[in-house]
């Protein structure tokens, strides 16, 4: 993948490693947080404009707290191949820590290549649409 990929998460799970002291070549010790990111994507075109478009869903109190834990969102589109036969590409990357950064951050992801055409924020408890946003 010569390009930026612009992709959206379809699954993303983090784990956090008990921290630990690590000392530079000066003496200096840092305190490391690592953590371990497992992510599969569908990727967008990234030719193509931002999209989705932000939205705003209005509601507000209990209303609103009881729907976070049924919201689903639905993309909509077309996979295809990277290249001929490969339709997933995958890669680990290990950002280490640095004296600016105290994280030890591992990030596995895979990626299928697609084009997603429709946007949809669902209400699992109803079935119900509350945004759908088709691409121009």
């Amino acid at each position: 993948m010569g390009r930026p990929v612009r992709y959206f998460a379809t699954s993303c799970k983090r784990a956090t490693s008990p921290s630990y002291t690590a000392t530079n070549a000066y003496g200096a010790t840092f305190e490391i947080d690592p953590t371990t990111q497992i992510i599969t994507a569908i990727a967008d075109d990234p030719i193509r404009p931002e999209w989705p478009p932000s939205f705003k869903l209005q509601i507000s109190g209990d209303a609103a707290r009881t729907l976070v834990e049924h919201v689903e969102v639905r993309l909509s589109g077309t996979l295809r191949d990277w290249k001929p036969g490969v339709a997933m590409a995958c890669d680990v990357r290990r950002d280490g820590p640095t004296a600016s950064s105290p994280y030890d951050r591992t990030r596995d992801l895979c990626i299928a290549n697609g084009s997603i055409e429709k946007f949809e924020v669902i209400d699992r408890r109803s079935g119900r649409v509350l945004h759908s946003t088709v691409r121009p």
